[in-house]
Formats: C-alpha cells, sequence, structure tokens
C-alpha cells in the first residue's frame, strides 16, 4: 500500500477517527465511507482496530503508536483520548458536537483545502465536557443525526451542512469558563492543572464524582441515575468539581452531610452516610488510586460519627472516634441503662439527655474504654466487705473516710460500684511485707485496738491507710482475713487515739472534797471553760473542763481553809474579812474547803512565808 500524495497535518488533539475523513476528503474520497471500501479497511468491528490504524499509517506515513494514541472507541466497549479511559456510554456519537467558532477559526486560518481544515477536537465526543476551553463557547450539538453511513465523517457533515454550520456560528454566546470545564478538556491533552483528589482517577470516575457531588450538594441525589437535562448536569459538574478540589470545601460538604445523618429519623445501621456518594465510593474501594479520597471521606465520617473499623465503612480501617450508647453495648458488652446513669453522673451528657434514643447518645470512645473497663472491673459493698474482712457498717465507714472511692454510683439514685483493683491493692498495700506471728502476746488485733482506745476497726484502717499506725504482725488465726489479720503495737494505739486534753467530772471532783452531787455546781460553773469530747472505747460525748481554764481557777483562788492555815481560826479569818468587805467568790456554806476567795482579793491577809 502506498503513500497517498495528499496527507493533511494530524492536529494536536484530533481524533483518530476525525484525521482518517479528512484524509479520505483530501484525497478525492466522497466520504469516509467510500474511502474505508476502496482501500479495504475493515471496520466492522471498530473504525479505530489495530487492522486499521496499521492500514491508515500505510497510507499516510504517520507512525503506529501516534495513531494509536488519537484512537477515540476500541473494542473494549471503552476509548482512549489522550491516555485517558473514556466509557462508551459518555462518548457522544448520535451526530456532530462541536465548538462554532473552532470551525470559523480553522476555516479562516487553515492552509489546506477548505473543506479538510474543519477537524474535529477529542475532547468534544465527552459528554461530560460542555464547554469549548478555547473560546468559552457551549458545544453545538447538530440536529442532524448521525447514520451508518456518515458515522464519524465530520469532513462531509461540514461540507454538506454549511447553513446550519454558518447559522451555529452566528448564533455563539460566550459564557464563563469553570476550572471545571479546562481541567476535564485539557486532561485529554496532558495539560491540565494539579487535583489532589482527581489527578489519580480514570477519567470517567473523576468526571462522575464531581457530577454525584455536585447533585447531592444541589439536593438533586433521589434521582442521580435518572437522565437531567444538560444545564443541570452541567451546573451540578462545575459545583462537584469545586468540592473535590478545595479540601476545605469538601470538608464543609461532608461535615453538613454528618448533620443530616445525625437528625435523620431513620436508625438503620445500613443507612448510607453520604448516600449515592458513599455508594459510588464503596464500589471503588479495590482502586488504589482513589485510596486518598477514600481515606479522607472515611476518617471524616469517623471524627464526627460512631464509626468504628469493624464497620467495614469504605472498607474497614481507621480509628473509632466515637460510641452511641447502642455500639458500646454491642462492642464492650456494657449495659446500656447503666452507661445512661454514668454517663450523667461523669458529666459526659446532661440530664436532661435521658429520654434519647440509645443510637442518639454520642459518647467519645475514649471516655466510653474507659468507663468499660471501670464498669467490668467494678464490684459491690459485699466484695469490699469479704475481701477486706470487715463488717458492712466499717465497710460504709471506709467509704465515707475515702479511703475506698466509688468507681461509680457517687451520685444520689446509683448503687456504688468501686474498683476491684483497688481493693485488691488496698488490701496488698496493708499487708505486703508484714510477716506472720506465731505468739500474739503483747500486740493487739484489730478489735482489741478498737477497745483499748482507736474507737473502731474503720478509725484503724483509716489510720494505717495514711501511714500514721503500723502493722507489726499478721495473725496465724485461720478465722481471721483479710484485713483482720494485722496486728498493732499497743503503745502505738494509745499515743495515737488515747489523748484527752479536758479534766472530766468524775477526775475534776477528785481534786476537790466534794460529797456526792456537789461537784456539779461548781463544773458548771462560769469560772470554767468547757467542752465536748468522745471516749476512745465507746465513742459516748462527754463534757469536761479545759486544762487552761482549770489551772487558771487553781492560780487566781484560794480556800478559806488554806488561807486560814497556820494563821488562826477559819471562822475567825472570815469575819475579819467580811469587816474588810471581802466576800467569797463561791462557796458551799459550812464548807471551808470549798469556800474559794480571789488571791488578789485577799493578799494582805495571807500569811507570809
Amino acid at each position: 500500500m502506498a503513500i497517498l500524495p495528499r496527507i493533511p497535518d494530524l492536529m494536536p488533539t484530533e481524533t483518530f477517527q476525525s484525521f482518517v475523513a479528512r484524509l479520505a476528503a483530501a484525497n478525492g474520497a466522497e466520504s469516509l465511507r467510500a474511502f474505508r471500501r476502496h482501500f479495504s479497511l475493515k471496520s466492522h468491528k471498530s473504525i479505530s482496530s489495530a487492522e486499521v490504524i496499521a492500514s491508515v499509517s500505510k497510507l499516510s506515513g504517520l507512525p503506529i503508536p501516534l495513531l494509536f494514541s488519537r484512537r477515540l472507541f476500541i473494542m473494549s466497549g471503552h476509548g482512549e483520548q489522550g491516555h485517558e479511559k473514556l466509557q462508551w456510554t459518555n462518548i457522544h456519537t448520535s451526530s456532530p458536537r462541536y465548538c462554532p467558532l473552532c470551525i470559523m477559526q480553522d476555516l479562516q486560518e487553515g492552509e489546506a483545502a477548505w473543506q479538510i481544515r474543519p477537524w474535529m477536537r477529542g475532547h468534544r465526543h465527552a459528554l461530560n465536557n460542555f464547554v469549548c476551553v478555547e473560546h468559552s463557547v457551549p458545544l453545538y450539538k447538530s440536529a442532524t443525526a448521525y447514520t451508518d453511513e456518515t458515522r464519524w465523517d465530520f469532513t462531509r457533515y461540514c461540507r454538506e451542512q454549511a447553513v446550519e454550520v454558518d447559522s451555529a456560528i452566528r448564533d455563539a454566546s460566550r459564557v464563563d469558563l469553570h476550572p471545571y470545564d479546562r481541567y476535564f478538556a485539557e486532561r485529554l491533552t496532558g495539560q491540565a492543572m494539579s487535583a489532589e483528589f482527581l489527578d489519580p482517577l480514570p477519567y470517567h470516575v473523576a468526571y462522575r464524582l464531581c457530577e454525584i457531588v455536585g447533585r447531592m450538594e444541589r439536593s438533586d441525589d433521589g434521582k442521580i441515575n435518572e437522565p437531567t437535562e444538560p444545564g443541570r448536569i452541567h451546573v451540578a459538574l462545575c459545583e462537584g468539581f469545586t468540592i473535590l478540589t478545595e479540601p476545605q470545601k469538601l470538608r464543609s460538604f461532608l461535615t453538613e452531610l454528618n448533620k443530616r445523618h445525625l437528625n435523620r429519623e431513620k436508625s438503620s445501621s445500613k443507612f448510607y452516610i453520604y448516600g449515592s456518594f458513599e455508594r459510588y465510593l464503596s464500589h471503588l474501594i479495590t482502586y488504589d488510586c482513589i485510596r486518598p479520597l477514600i481515606d479522607l471521606v472515611r476518617e471524616h465520617a469517623m471524627d464526627a460519627l460512631p464509626i468504628g473499623p469493624e464497620d467495614n465503612f469504605l472498607g474497614g480501617g481507621g480509628v473509632r472516634k466515637w460510641h452511641t450508647l447502642r455500639t458500646a453495648q454491642l462492642k464492650l458488652g456494657i449495659d446500656a441503662r447503666s452507661m445512661r446513669k454514668i454517663a450523667v453522673e461523669r458529666g459526659l451528657i446532661a440530664a436532661d439527655q435521658m429520654h434519647l434514643r440509645d443510637n442518639n447518645i454520642l459518647l467519645p470512645s475514649g471516655d466510653v474504654e474507659q468507663l468499660a473497663r471501670v464498669f467490668q472491673n467494678a464490684v459491690d459493698l459485699q466484695y469490699v466487705k469479704s475481701t477486706l474482712g470487715v463488717l458492712e457498717q466499717t465497710a460504709r465507714t471506709l467509704v465515707e473516710e475515702g479511703v475506698i472511692l466509688p468507681g461509680v454510683g457517687s451520685t444520689p439514685k446509683m448503687k456504688a460500684k468501686f474498683s476491684k483493683p483497688d481493693i485488691d491493692g488496698l488490701l496488698i498495700r496493708l499487708t505486703e511485707g508484714v510477716d506472720p506471728c506465731q505468739n500474739e502476746t503483747g500486740f493487739l488485733s484489730l478489735v482489741d485496738a478498737a477497745r483499748k482506745g482507736g474507737g473502731s476497726v474503720a478509725n484503724l484502717i483509716v489510720a494505717l491507710a495514711s501511714g500514721k499506725l503500723t502493722a507489726r504482725y499478721l495473725s496465724s488465726d485461720p478465722q481471721r482475713g483479710g484485713l483482720m489479720r494485722l496486728l498493732l503495737d499497743p503503745q502505738e494505739v494509745r499515743d495515737l487515739f488515747v489523748h484527752a486534753d479536758g479534766i472530766k467530772r468524775q477526775d475534776f471532783a477528785k481534786v476537790f472534797p466534794f460529797r456526792p452531787l456537789e461537784a456539779d455546781k461548781l463544773f458548771y460553773s462560769d469560772f470554767f471553760e468547757r467542752v465536748q469530747e468522745v471516749s476512745p472505747t465507746n465513742h459516748v460525748r462527754y463534757d469536761a473542763v479545759t486544762r487552761d481554764s482549770f489551772e487558771a481557777f487553781q492560780r487566781g483562788h484560794i480556800t478559806l481553809a488554806k488561807l486560814a492555815s497556820g494563821r488562826a481560826r477559819p471562822i475567825e479569818v472570815r469575819r475579819e474579812l467580811e469587816k474588810a468587805g471581802i466576800s467569797p467568790v463561791w462557796e458551799i456554806k459550812g464548807r471551808r474547803a470549798l469556800t474559794f476567795y480571789r488571791r488578789e482579793d485577799v493578799a494582805p491577809f495571807q500569811p507570809r512565808s
């Protein structure tokens, strides 16, 4: 096969089909179909099959790889243009589709015969492209449909439908060019701007994502797979492209969908969070090139919604950030009713949220996992009682004193639960390193120490826990368990607990020669400051006078008996004091040892030493 005499230039983005039609016209063929028949170009399978391309290469002298790169439609059902994969459903083949101003420019600036000057730009065949990026003019779709005889013969159309072409040129009007239009047109020439999430994707996947996102943004998601007017599709494509190429807008878009999901009435776990966008992404999980976008969407969802890696959301993976009461119950085994109360107690949810459904209460996963550990290790007061070997009242006192803190249930209307490791740890801390003792003589058990001044077993355990007391030995008595095995030094117990600051009535009465019932009159007089003290043995409160006030009374007062001693008879001293106008400050009639004067009043009458 010889090279033809007239070979038109293969234009920068021209398709193989357009070039063959111009090659046929340049060499006198009346149509592309006649040219194929004349040279036996078998196109019953595809006009751009390998066999046809090889034959055209011989006729034109152009390299086979170059012609292969311009083919538009291949047998696989997909096309390629500029090494971009095009789905056959997105290739316009029903009629000519072109930019009128490009045709005018070709006719005005071309150097070859005028009938072969117009050529078809590759991106005009892609249905997702609506605007000519060279002239910012909407693409014109011819009303003259292709037939089997005229299909792909754009040169013949321009020659035979010159009136329609002229009308399209006159009516052409410029529009604002959106970055979407330029990106998808220039991707076919390898000159597109960078788009982080779209660049790695196949051409048909990239624009399909733009359409889905755009229609969802415009609330046109309900009929995403149904035909839509080209104008609406173009607007949706542009909006979707803007969202997918600007990370901040993409996150805002996803955030709005998160809010819709949280506020939905339907609570099924199978409900799609991101609607058709999520469904489409889920079909592309096996594509490595889309992983960055899927990872971003998944992480954004997991940052705001109760999704875990086990949920297989968009392929699974990631780290759970949130739980609902329902997911906490399913994944961690926490009773939802208990979790509600614990969450309110710890301030994770407000009390007025208690009426919400389990699926509508959202909690940070870290807090829930911590509560799960608390819940799983929680024990009741009976465990405290049996482990420490104490009475229930003693255990309650230890809680009141803060030796044992409830893990949950510190608020009213909740049963207190305690941390098992804390209870076991308290027992180990107080008994670890203490040697057993076979002979307990000279040491006190906790019960005996309570009677000897400790007051109660709880008081002693509090002192042991705070380090004020030291356990000396462990009892070998098999009847004792837990902390009740501890043995204490009696002197340490007395030093810590037995210390009365005041003087009891019984001791007060022994200082003076009172008869029965006489001591109370002076004890409760205004001469003394009184306090209430607690018995270290039976915990009964009793009245006592302070030692300071008692000693002050002793220093400031003197009895008639002592004043008269060695001087005169008491009756004579009293008469002498009465003549001087000095009266006793307190007395029991006829009792000189219980008749008190102020020392300063009687100083002149005191015997000199």
